[in-house]
């Protein structure tokens, strides 16, 4: 008798998506920008090869642009803090 795959789901891909940053402090690991970049040239060379790679490709550019900001944002609130504690 075959199995019906359709009719189930996989909790993760119903979840709504998360940045990076949440991602990695639940699951324990560390995901920084030099780690994006790196799996971003491993997808673009994938790419090349084969088109089905492009939806993981944007969802990398998404991931890497995110950690930019989020980072930049962290040296501003430091920066700030740092002057905060110097007065």
């Amino acid at each position: 008798m075959p199995i019906d795959l359709t009719s189930q789901s996989n909790a993760a891909d119903c979840a709504p998506a998360q940045p990076a940053a949440s991602r990695a402090q639940t699951k324990g690991q560390v995901i920084d920008v030099a780690r994006i970049e790196a799996a971003l040239e491993l997808v673009a060379i994938l790419l090349d090869e084969n088109e089905a790679y492009l939806p993981i490709f944007l969802r990398l550019e998404a991931e890497l642009e995110a950690a930019r900001v989020s980072s930049s944002a962290l040296a501003r609130a430091r920066a700030l803090a740092k002057q905060a504690r110097a007065r």
